[in-house]
Formats: structure tokens, sequence, C-alpha cells
């Protein structure tokens, strides 16, 4: 199934850039997935990003922004502000799947509270993944000093799609 065209998508929604909201310009008929014309598009899905189904095709919002302002498709779609919802065109940039990566926020999991930092007996340990190796960045004695390199480094190497917290 091929991707909607630009004028059909221009056609069936419009685009608020300032609020990044999607509204049908079409009313549904009742085998549609088109809601009422003005009404808002789309839904939030399990994984938290707005998606909007046209003739049976599901596109993640941000994606569809892109198209709608830029009239060609990204490669992936990354969220400055790392909101899933937020689709503004100001937040989004085209980005590749390494760095929509640089700028994933800090693991839940992470004890720490900050990238690319672990306890090591009692000092702190900074490490950053490039090209798929991790790098050792030092050991220190406060937490804080470990993430001053690990930001360092992440700036110097993903510029700016570096996310330090």
């Amino acid at each position: 199934m091929s991707k909607i065209s630009h004028e059909q998508l221009l056609s069936l929604l419009s685009y608020d850039e300032v609020t990044g909201d999607f509204r049908w310009k079409v009313k549904s008929n009742r085998n549609s997935d088109i809601g009422g014309a003005g009404r808002l598009a789309g839904c939030i899905n399990n994984q938290g990003y707005r998606v909007i189904t046209i003739k049976q095709r599901q596109y993640q919002s941000a994606r569809l922004a892109w198209f709608y302002v830029n009239r060609q498709w990204p490669d992936q779609v990354d969220h400055k502000n790392c909101n899933r919802c937020d689709d503004r065109i100001s937040n989004l940039r085209d980005a590749s799947h390494r760095q929509n990566n640089y700028n994933r926020r800090v693991s839940p999991k992470n004890k720490s509270g900050y990238k690319g930092v672990r306890k090591k007996w009692n000092k702190w340990e900074a490490n950053i993944w490039l090209n798929k190796r991790s790098v050792y960045l030092g050991v220190f004695d406060s937490p804080e000093e470990a993430a001053a390199a690990y930001g360092s480094a992440a700036k110097q190497h993903f510029g700016e799609f570096a996310r330090l917290a």
C-alpha cells in the first residue's frame, strides 16, 4: 500500500504549525476512518504518539506534519523536547535512527540520574556509546563531574541531538 500523496493530505487535513494539531477538512461517512469536518484528527497510541488513520493506513502525526510542511517524507522525525505528542513544526526535525536515539531521555533504570554515568565502587564512571561501542571517559569523584565529561563528549559527537538529561 503506497503512502498518501501531498495533494491528498492537503485535501483531507489542515495542519496548524503553532499548535501541531491536524483537523479533518471533510465529513465522515459510516465506514470511514475520518472524523467530522473540523474535528481533531487521530488518537494517542500505546507508545504515546498521535497517529492518524487515512485510507486504512496509520501514520504518525509528526511524520505527516513534516510531510505537510516540507513536501517530503522524513527518514524519521525527532521531537526536540522528547514530548511525543508535541507535533509543532518548530519541535520537529528530520533525523536518522541513530540521531533520534541520541536525543533519548535518561533511562528510568539509571540509578545515577545522569546519562552515561554509573557508580563504580566509591567513584563515578562515565561512558558514551559511539559507533555501537562503549567508550570509557574516566572515573570521577562525583556524579556531576562524570556527567560533565559525558556532556562534553555528547556535544562533541552528537551536536544538536545531544541530550544530557
